[in-house]
């Protein structure tokens, strides 16, 4: 905080000259444009160097006690200050003075005769140097926080996509939701879910349990907005899924922003995967109703063919009885011989038409027994079906669970 106040406020320098001309001369030059602390005393200055806190040095050469080199030495040794950069200023100006000052850790050097022109242009320059410098490294930290706000929100999105992906091929909505709440704890998320797949309802608490206010959230009406705020509380609504957040982070609007970019993604896989497995139910209730369509157009066949063959041969049984009796009954009624035998014959000729004609349902038989076998097939086939789309919402969930523990996510 103090480095960004430092390089959007004026420098501070400390000056240090033995010389009560040479500060007064230094004062001249930077007083418009830096804050300046000056010291006649090397001692007094040092002691007071941690409380002043200067950004920038300025030595006279030629101290009590010693030299600007020295003093530069001195106040170099120091991790606080070692990084301040200092400028001596001498009479003496000379290729082993500048070596010395160098070697000492001096920022640069100035002939005295060129103070007037020299320090404020090094001062200035400085400054501008600093403030690129500081510019470049808040330049770099917003750089930085892009890459790793991108390196989240791909590791996040990386996430929803195994999610997805994984969702495919479960099919039983009690794993669907435990997946979900596995999902949203990454994201350091907690909820509640209602489902419904054809016209039934189900909830489901990221702990076990639906606590009777979340479930009325849940139970609210779908609107035209997909996302339903409530002070923390955030309902995402799809027709077949609604989901509660109940701690939303809604301080930070950037994370906000981001888990509200994620939630539709997560929720449309939801809402078409229930989508998938409700037409599923249905086919397979539609394919069991058509089943048992088929039994009982079957059990009826069999008992009208049974029937049938059991009234033929009553009536078979009855025309016989009555033929016998006939015969039986006719002597005693005095008639002719020719008027007996005529109705005898004609009786018998009925009787044997009849018979024949009863007989002949042996065709309407094999008929009907071609019928049933046509009904069993498609009973058995239609079973064929069911048990096969019953074993795949069975066991699609175990194909996938022992690839979902494994993934790594990135």
């Amino acid at each position: 905080m103090r480095e960004y106040q430092n390089m959007t406020m004026t420098l501070k320098i400390l000056v240090i000259d033995s010389v009560q001309d040479t500060l007064d001369e230094i004062s001249n030059i930077l007083a418009d444009n830096f804050e300046l602390v000056p010291f006649l005393t090397p001692k007094e200055a040092i002691f007071n160097i941690d409380k002043i806190a200067p950004d920038f040095i300025v030595l006279g050469n030629e101290l009590s006690g010693g030299n600007g080199a020295d003093l530069c030495k001195e106040i170099k040794k120091s991790k606080i200050h070692q990084n301040i950069p200092i400028v001596i200023i001498s009479e003496q100006y000379s290729p082993s003075f500048i070596q010395k000052c160098y070697q000492a850790g001096a920022y640069d050097t100035i002939e005295k005769v060129l103070l007037a022109d020299l320090l404020l242009l090094k001062l200035k320059s400085f400054q501008q140097q600093r403030h690129e410098n500081f510019e470049m490294k808040q330049q770099f930290q917003q750089a930085q926080n892009l890459a790793l706000d991108a390196m989240k929100s791909n590791s996040r999105l990386g996430q929803v996509m195994v999610f997805i992906e994984h969702s495919y091929g479960v099919n039983q909505i009690e794993t669907l939701a435990q997946r979900l709440f596995h999902q949203l704890e990454s994201l350091s998320l907690t909820g509640y879910l209602w489902t419904c797949i054809n016209k039934k309802e189900n909830f489901f608490g990221h702990d076990g349990n639906v606590p009777a206010k979340e479930e009325a959230l849940l139970s609210v009406e779908t609107n035209e907005n997909r996302f339903v705020d409530v002070k923390s509380n955030t309902v995402v609504l799809f027709p077949h899924i609604r989901l509660l957040i109940t701690n939303m982070p809604i301080n930070d609007e950037h994370e906000y922003g981001q888990i509200k970019d994620l939630l539709p993604v997560i929720m449309g896989a939801m809402n078409a995967k229930i989508e998938a497995i409700e037409e599923q139910t249905i086919m397979t209730e539609q394919a069991q109703k058509l089943t048992d369509s088929f039994l009982n157009i079957k059990e009826t066949m069999v008992t009208l063919a049974a029937g049938l063959n059991h009234n033929n041969k009553v009536c078979i049984t009855l025309l016989e009885k009555m033929y016998v009796e006939l015969q039986a009954s006719l002597p005693g009624l005095a008639l002719e011989f020719t008027q007996e035998e005529f109705i005898l014959n004609l009786a018998q000729n009925t009787v044997e038409k009849l018979t024949d004609k009863l007989n002949n349902t042996d065709e309407t038989n094999k008929k009907l027994a071609q019928i049933l076998l046509t009904m069993q097939k498609l009973v058995n086939e239609q079973n064929t079906v069911i048990e096969q789309i019953k074993q795949d919402l069975v066991s699609s969930h175990a194909d996938v669970e022992e690839d979902y523990e494994d993934i790594e996510l990135f």
